[in-house]
């Protein structure tokens, strides 16, 4: 995949889904998922798509069987910084068939902590409750990989420091 400009904030879809033709349909991916709090995009990630002379060399003509792609250039190293990003949601399903299943998800409060600062918190439709840091991060290999099965990572871009 190429980026061009990293976005504000970052969903990433994990594919917990495979069609497997015993069964005739879907069935869940039950893989462990390992995420950090804090991810880092390093330059030269994302793409431009404009050639030397501010010409796309994306082209895609309308009414081509075949697409005319040209592969992007990468960014050249003039002083990007890399994506810092921090997670503050995770997307939980839990069930074994992918065409049903029930979805939770922790998210990362600002007063999450009881007003101590920021804390992790699990919502379940209306129940609301406080969730450890260990379970949000290292509760995923303890063998019940249904009971906390990341679907969608949501990171939003850590604001920079450095003034320009």
């Amino acid at each position: 995949m190429l980026v061009e400009v990293l976005p504000p904030v970052l969903v990433i879809h994990l594919k917990r889904s495979l069609y497997d033709p015993t069964v005739g349909g879907a069935i869940k991916i039950r893989k462990h998922i390992q995420f950090t709090p804090d991810l880092e995009i390093p330059p030269g990630t994302s793409s431009l798509f404009l050639s030397h002379h501010g010409e796309p060399i994306l082209t895609i003509h309308r009414g081509f069987v075949g697409l005319d792609i040209t592969a992007p250039i990468a960014q050249k190293s003039t002083g990007a910084q890399p994506g810092s990003y921090t997670l503050y949601g995770i997307l939980y399903h839990h069930g074994v068939l992918v065409s049903g299943g029930h979805y939770t998800v922790d998210v990362l409060h600002p007063n999450g902590n009881g007003g101590d600062g920021e804390g992790w918190l699990h919502i379940d439709d209306e129940a609301v409750s406080a969730v450890r840091r260990e379970d949000v991060f290292g509760g995923h290999d303890n063998g019940n990989a249904d009971d906390r099965c990341p679907y969608l990572l949501f990171y939003r871009r850590a604001t920079s420091t450095v003034e320009l």
